[in-house]
């Protein structure tokens, strides 16, 4: 009886304890969309997505090592999981990176870090506190960094330090204190100039820029330019001459001369070369020396006479040359340029160049401005530092690592309907639908076939594929003789044997009548004469046996003749609704999902089946009644519900659900309604789900203004939707206790 009594109590931990092992995060593995996703079918080792989204990549941090001739990125690189804002080399094939992050590769890392060429995070640990890093230069044996941060594995360095290039450690006798941001540094003949915000650098006055020396970090008292406080300069650049420097200022006074964002200094004194002034409208970020040329980037729309967007190529006398590749629409810039051999490399905040499509990143040809058309990187966020590798000093390769806020790199474009391998997480790219011109709302999978609704007009060639379309499983290419042509959107599509259930807000298909819910036989593509004629959207259709369920915003079936609020069931060979089956809801239903004899339903309703239920609830199937036991009590919508035995999965804009504070997302017991413990935390509304065995995929919605992660819009969870153990402990204790 003891060992009994033992293994009861092993049994009732599991229980409790059964949900502590999986994951709160979404699998690193799935490629992410860039855009909402409100359809996802699973059908084996693929899922289909349908959404808002034009692009899907990979999840990358925010650094990729990509090169010269492939936009590619490396797979063995270490995911960054903060802002990147600048990149050096290390003249031994690797980079230093420094930006905001805290881990690189999983190991801890604040803020700077050394990655080799094979991807390896070294040792070296600066341990940078208080700030960011903005810039990175090597320099005579010292890494110089720059920045807002304000201390360095606890010594105490105001926006600017020297460490050393064996173990990160701070040069002790170089100190240089500035009052405010340090943006660059640029070194020339065994000096630094710095550029910043700052009013005060070494204990003197310096407004912005100041050169110092790389000894003792001690200010040049000769090199004055006198640049009036509350300006900023972003990038200093030297031809091993003179002194180039940009920003945003002015007009004011520069050197002695009156200068606005770009100026050439003296690199002994600081004085404004008189016959030199490219006058920028906007900010300058970026320049790079080419010869007896300057290539310079930022958000202005005119420089050197010439109306020039965001880059341009200036000759030794400040004139823009005809060079002009021509960077987006106002409020993009350029953030960053390097060039490579006979080729310009930029990248920023940008979209589009000469007219293409570019996302923050492109390649162009350094003596007529033309776009490459075959280097993309395709980036989904804003990207601040590129920098080819070299060997040596003057030995660059063919590496480029890329830096910035962006998590996917690579992308590949794909506009609204997307096939992911389950495998490995990637696109896949041999399934391609071309020309779909809106979003997908729904998707349904068959044995051969793939059909998407939603509110486009066109698709894969076809331009009457009005809001319904059917796609070739292995191609993707669109049956052209499908065309049923459904007046409006199409919300939901469900296969069941040869039928397929299309609901939505239309009032005609297939050139006949009919109101938001509709049957077609899969292989002649007829219309059904099964009419349950709804005066509303309908939502969620699913079907168990005989009987379809339905869900949306309607008042009634039959054109008014029988009243149902926003839930109703039929049979497959009836359109009449079953007479005693009418839960009444005073709320739109969004989604249902069947579990044996019970229909789960969630939507904006706070009462169902005769019962206060906020926004979730639980039916009987036989009988409409809510199940009382089962009382989630969320606080806003649900959108989604997805059962899988006796677990269910919520999905809305909500914050509290089941009794406890968790965020769009959460994992319930079928039974009670109460939250297992599982917290993803999200940011996005979830719109749909679907269970693949035990794990769960999620898409979401995200509003205009927030700040996301790009994964929240598709992810997988693994192993978390098992379900919870069954025991029964009436006959478990008999045998306990005989």
């Amino acid at each position: 009886m003891k060992t009994k009594i033992i293994t009861f109590a092993l049994l009732l931990l599991l229980i409790i304890n059964f949900t502590f092992a999986q994951s709160e995060t979404p699998d690193p593995t799935m490629w992410m969309a860039d855009d909402d996703v409100f359809a996802i079918a699973i059908d084996g080792d693929y899922t289909y997505i349908g959404g808002a989204f034009k692009n899907i990549g990979p999840r990358t941090g925010y650094g990729a090592k990509i090169t010269s001739t492939s936009d590619l990125r490396s797979t063995s690189f270490p995911e960054v999981n903060g802002t990147i804002y600048a990149v050096a080399t290390d003249e031994s094939g690797g980079w230093y990176i420094g930006g905001s992050f805290t881990q690189v590769g999983g190991v801890a890392r604040n803020r700077l870090a050394q990655i080799t060429s094979s991807g390896t995070v070294t040792s070296w640990d600066p341990n940078v506190s208080n700030g960011e890093v903005r810039s990175i230069v090597l320099y005579e044996g010292g890494v110089y960094i720059a920045g807002t941060f304000t201390s360095i594995n606890g010594v105490t360095r105001q926006r600017i330090a020297k460490l050393n290039i064996d173990d990160g450690s701070v040069n002790t006798d170089w100190v240089a204190n500035a009052t405010r941001t340090v943006y660059t540094i640029a070194p020339l003949n065994g000096y630094l100039y710095v550029g910043g915000s700052f009013a005060t650098i070494k204990d003197s006055s310096r407004n912005c820029l100041a050169k110092l020396d790389t000894l003792a970090g001690d200010v040049d008292g000769t090199w004055r330019p006198q640049m009036l406080s509350g300006n900023s300069i972003m990038s200093i650049v030297t031809d091993g001459i003179s002194i180039f420097v940009g920003g945003l200022f002015g007009p004011t006074t520069i050197g002695g001369k009156t200068r606005q964002n770009l100026a050439k200094l003296n690199s002994t004194n600081g004085d404004a070369d008189d016959n030199w002034n490219p006058n920028p409208d906007r900010q300058i970020f970026t320049m790079t020396v080419s010869g007896s040329n300057l290539y310079v980037g930022g958000y202005f729309t005119t420089i050197g006479g010439q109306s020039r967007n965001r880059i341009a190529k200036l000759q030794s006398d400040g004139t823009a040359l005809s060079w002009n590749p021509s960077v987006g629409n106002v409020g993009v810039g350029v953030r960053t340029i390097v060039k490579y051999k006979s080729d310009i490399f930029f990248a920023g905040d940008f979209n589009s160049v000469g007219g293409q499509v570019r996302n923050y990143i492109a390649k162009v040809d350094s003596t007529n401005g033309n776009l490459n058309t075959t280097w993309d990187p395709n980036a989904n966020s804003q990207i601040w530092g590129i920098v080819f590798s070299k060997t040596s000093p003057t030995t660059l390769t063919p590496n480029l690592y890329v830096g910035g806020s962006f998590t996917s790199i690579s992308r590949k474009t794909q506009w609204y309907l997307a096939k992911i391998n389950n495998l490995n997480g990637s696109l896949d790219e041999a399934w391609r639908p071309q020309s779909l011109d809106n979003w997908v709302y729904s998707i349904a999978v068959d044995e051969n076939s793939v059909y998407a609704g939603g509110l486009f007009q066109n698709a894969g060639g076809v331009t009457n594929a009005n809001r319904l379309a059917k796609f070739n499983k292995t191609d993707g290419t669109v049956d052209a003789a499908f065309l049923p042509n459904p007046t409006a959107k199409v919300k939901t599509i469900v296969i069941n044997s040869n039928d397929l259930y299309v609901g939505g807000e239309f009032t005609t298909i297939c050139g006949i009548a009919r109101r938001r819910i509709a049957k077609l036989d899969k292989t002649t593509y007829s219309l059904d004469g099964w009419d349950p004629n709804m005066t509303g959207t309908v939502n969620s259709i699913v079907i168990s046996g005989e009987d379809v369920f339905i869900g949306g915003v309607f008042s009634a079936a039959g054109n008014g003749t029988y009243p149902r609020n926003n839930l109703a069931k039929f049979t497959k060979t009836n359109d009449i609704p079953n007479p005693s089956w009418i839960p009444e809801t005073n709320g739109q239903v969004y989604s249902l999902s069947l579990s044996g004899s019970n229909l789960y339903a969630a939507g904006a309703f706070t009462t169902i089946g005769g019962l206060t239920r906020n926004y979730i609830a639980k039916l009987d199937t036989a009988n409409g009644n809510a199940i009382s036991n089962f009382n989630a009590n969320c606080n806003s919508t649900v959108f989604s519900v997805v059962a899988n035995g006796n677990i269910v999965f919520a999905g809305g804009q909500y914050t509290s659900i089941g009794g406890q504070s968790l965020n769009r997302l959460a994992k319930l017991n079928g039974i009670t309604g109460a939250a297992l413990d599982w917290n993803p935390n999200l940011v996005a509304n979830v719109r749909t789900m679907a269970i693949d065995g035990d794990n769960l995929y999620v898409g979401a919605e995200v509003l205009s203004g927030w700040n996301i992660d790009y994964h929240t819009f598709f992810a997988r969870y693994n192993d978390v939707a098992i379900p919870m153990p069954q025991l029964n402990l009436k006959v478990f204790l008999q045998g306990a206790y005989r």
